[in-house]
């Protein structure tokens, strides 16, 4: 009977536990617009790092490449690394659409350090969190390139990425 008691706890509580989860995720999924610069304000002057510790601006980036999609990774997050492994098939074929940007840890630089040096930047997480509000990767901005204005946001599955470059900025 003990044992019943007991396997009936395990169940509950992994029900529980459970349903936390889904909660949590629906509750993300349905807050994105929360989360990342608003959409229609200009994306602010932010320092990014780059892959030799020099400090670059995205605005500066953009117009040198010509990229309006930025991507906000992590390596660590299992979404990113499920992205990166469909997307690096495209890399050297679309490697310029994207402007990969990722918090500014060892393990990120380390992790990260096949992309080529022009696609992979680096920001500070106290930025990334408190000035850009993105604490949920992978994300995705698109910028009009002539004003910096934020477009479009979302999350950066493989899909979302391909579908992004077919959009036209108004």
């Amino acid at each position: 009977m003990d044992m019943e008691i007991y396997y009936a706890f395990v169940i509950i509580s992994c029900v529980l536990m459970l349903s936390i989860l889904i909660s949590l995720r629906t509750r993300r999924v349905l807050n994105l617009e929360k989360w990342g610069p608003m959409e229609k304000n200009v994306f602010p002057l932010i320092p990014l790092k780059n892959k030799q510790f020099e400090s670059v601006k995205v605005q500066d980036i953009m117009n040198e490449i010509n990229v309006q999609t930025l991507v906000f990774i992590d390596s660590q997050c299992s979404a990113c690394k499920e992205t990166l492994k469909k997307l690096n098939f495209l890399i050297p074929v679309k490697k310029e659409k994207y402007i990969f940007i990722a918090t500014d840890t060892i393990e990120n630089r380390d992790n990260l350090s096949y992309l080529e040096d022009e696609y992979i930047y680096f920001i500070e997480e106290e930025i990334l969190s408190n000035q850009l509000k993105i604490d949920v990767f992978p994300m995705y901005l698109v910028l009009n390139t002539n004003n910096f204005v934020v477009e479009k946001k979302g999350i950066a599955s493989l899909e979302n990425l391909l579908d992004v470059n077919d959009y036209e900025v108004e």
